[in-house]
């Protein structure tokens, strides 16, 4: 990197707003396959729409590669750096701006963990529904970016379907301000879909207004197993007909995935034994607690 390019760059996030040299912990090269092949030279912390602007005007300007990081939780090392790559990460970015509860929308910041939306949402009675493993520590802006699916697609969709609008920063500098909170918008081009699943191609998403859900007042799972994966389709067909739209999640695991688990995550206990070619997780989510347990171990009895 170009020392001029350097210190313009930090001139725009100021002295909180970056890392070098031994300063740059594992974390911004190590994903949960291990280390990267290079420890950045630089390291970017935005704390604003702006000054993200600012970073891909300069680098776009004096040709210096950028890799995006939202919670380093991905599986495909998609956000480790190469070499030559400084690390622009969306870390400081994670304030929940808006929060409508009668219009169930919440406008927040791309370095915003899934988990916070969550519970934000949960304190007023609302859901936001896309859930998986590393809710703890992934970002929304990840979510967004790798369109994630996670375990309640069935009922909810991916990650485009629980989103309104985004905000997001084009390679020259560009600001795209696609926000809004309408649910029913037939203005044109829907510009958010360009950029959800992009995976930081084509833009940066800075900030998203997100769709909220009743909370649901029930919730009961059950793990199954079956022997050929024909069983399997009929047996989602039967909890769907059955449970129809409350039927929240259907999440199949092939044997030797299972087997994978119980041999090397020694946390887990395996629910049922081994031996079975699939392993099935089904969920419902209601509305009435009193009936919701019996509806459902009725629909799971004659499967």
């Amino acid at each position: 990197m170009q020392n001029e390019t350097r210190e313009k760059l930090k001139q725009v996030v100021g002295p909180k707003g970056w890392l070098a040299g031994d300063d740059i912990g594992a974390r911004y090269f190590t994903d949960v396959r291990g280390e990267g092949p290079a420890r950045p030279e630089l390291v970017l912390r935005p704390a604003s729409t702006q000054e993200v602007s600012e970073i891909l005007k300069i680098c776009n300007a004096d040709l210096q590669p950028v890799v995006v990081q939202g919670g380093m939780t991905g599986l495909v090392r998609a956000a480790c750096p190469q070499l030559g790559e400084i690390v622009l990460s969306c870390e400081r970015m994670n304030k929940i701006e808006a929060l409508d509860v009668g219009g169930r929308t919440m406008t927040v910041q791309s370095g915003t963990p899934l988990q916070v939306i969550q519970e934000t949402a949960d304190a007023e009675n609302l859901l936001f529904p896309l859930d998986l493993g590393a809710r703890g520590s992934c970002t929304i802006g990840g979510n967004l970016s790798t369109n994630a699916g996670g375990n309640r697609v069935l009922r909810y969709g991916m990650t485009r379907d629980l989103t309104l609008g985004v905000e997001a920063v084009l390679a020259d500098g560009t600001v795209i301000n696609g926000l809004t909170n309408f649910i029913k918008n037939n203005t044109g081009y829907d510009l958010k879909q360009t950029f959800i699943g992009s995976e930081g191609t084509l833009g940066i998403i800075t900030r998203a207004t997100l769709r909220l859900f009743p909370k649901p007042q029930s919730q009961i799972v059950a793990f199954c197993c079956s022997d050929s994966f024909d069983a399997v389709t009929r047996f989602l067909a039967h909890m769907q007909s059955g449970i129809g739209a409350d039927l929240s999640a259907f999440e199949v695991l092939w044997s030797r995935t299972y087997d994978i688990i119980g041999d090397f995550v020694p946390s887990v206990k395996l629910p049922l034994s081994r031996g079975h070619k699939f392993y099935v997780l089904t969920e419902m989510m209601g509305s009435d607690p009193e009936i919701d347990q019996d509806r459902f171990e009725t629909v799971l009895g004659t499967a």
